[in-house]
């Protein structure tokens, strides 16, 4: 009997007690709740009426190199060339009569439940 509350003491304990790296798992749980932006892809959605040969000398002109067609959505992914700030070349795109807007390639992480 005495060994059976003692089991179900040290077992009550063990499920009330906070896991010894909580420390290490709060600051994994943290980081991952923040996005993280791909400092070498933009995300581009060009107005309806933009012409192809007008978008190819335009994300020519700029060194983009397309690497994806989210046709779903109507947007590509870009590649922007080393050396190139992702800074300068959305303010380009932005300023660009024919985007409808351009955005970093950013990416979420849902926490897993713990």
């Amino acid at each position: 009997m005495k060994l059976f509350i003692v089991f179900l003491f040290a077992a009550f304990t063990s499920l009330t007690m906070p896991p010894c790296n909580q420390a290490e798992q709060q600051r994994e749980s943290s980081e991952s709740n923040t996005a993280m932006a791909s400092p070498s892809e933009v995300l581009i959605k060009f107005k309806a009426s933009a012409q192809a040969d007008s978008v190819q000398a335009f994300t020519a002109a700029l060194g983009l190199v397309q690497v994806r067609d989210l046709s779903a959505i109507g947007v590509r992914v870009f590649r922007v060339p080393p050396g190139q700030s992702l800074d300068t070349i959305l303010q380009q795109c932005r300023a660009h009569p024919q985007v409808e807007y351009a955005e970093p390639n950013i990416e979420y992480r849902i926490p897993e439940k713990q």
